[in-house]
């Protein structure tokens, strides 16, 4: 299965929208690391802290685990494919500053989310606490990768 990496044109990561440009690379680096637990086994499986009903499924053997993992990795290469579209480096692709909006608004709440737990946590969750930074912190790229399209988006149009 092709990951993030692949499409990732090295000479263009300096234009536009810069504020994408992390996510890119995390979004990458995770698309490739979901396709490859799947490879791992249920070890894998729980040290990325999936659900308990996956674990179980990696270890019978079933097809969930392996599918929903294929989602997961199929969603983030997704959100990647967006950024990489806000940023110029691939055409433009349909509902682009909707699905920048959706996406931020998703990463922001689910890194609140985590935030709630850990402090309503009797013991610090290092992994949730780190989780819901990286959470967050796309989510902000994300949001600001909507601004600067919009602005950008905006100020062509004034200027025709």
């Amino acid at each position: 299965m092709l990951t993030a990496f692949e499409f990732i044109n090295v000479e263009q990561l300096h234009k536009k929208n810069s504020a994408l440009l992390s996510f890119h690379l995390s979004r990458a680096s995770s698309d490739h690391i979901l396709n490859r637990i799947g490879m791992g086994g249920p070890s894998w499986y729980l040290f990325a802290r999936a659900p308990e009903f996956i674990i179980a499924s990696s270890k019978q053997h079933t097809l969930l685990a392996p599918i929903a993992t294929t989602l997961v990795a199929l969603l983030m290469s997704a959100c990647a494919i967006y950024a990489f579209s806000a940023m110029g480096i691939i055409r433009r692709v349909p509902f682009l500053k909707s699905a920048l909006v959706v996406i931020a608004i998703i990463c922001i709440l689910r890194g609140l989310l985590g935030f709630t737990i850990v402090i309503k946590a009797t013991q610090i969750d290092l992994w949730q606490l780190v989780a819901s930074s990286v959470w967050l912190y796309v989510g902000c790229c994300f949001a600001i990768g909507f601004v600067s399209l919009h602005r950008f988006q905006s100020s062509t149009h004034q200027s025709v």
